[in-house]
């Protein structure tokens, strides 16, 4: 099994193109994306509306 700490993982992202953390970024933030519709469209999960969540912040600091 390998396993990288911290400092070794950052030390080892530094070495890879920045084109290939793009796009393997893109790659993970897509399937987030697609987890996150599976997870609406499946109804695990509930929606709330923008407005109401930054009303809640709001009042939450206030």
């Amino acid at each position: 099994m390998f396993v990288l700490n911290t400092n070794q993982l950052l030390t080892e992202t530094d070495s890879i193109s920045l084109d290939l953390k793009t796009k393997l970024l893109e790659a993970l933030w897509k399937q987030q994306i697609d987890k996150r519709i599976g997870a609406i469209e499946g109804g695990t999960v509930s929606l709330i509306d923008g407005n109401e969540v930054f009303q809640k912040i709001k009042k939450r600091f206030a």
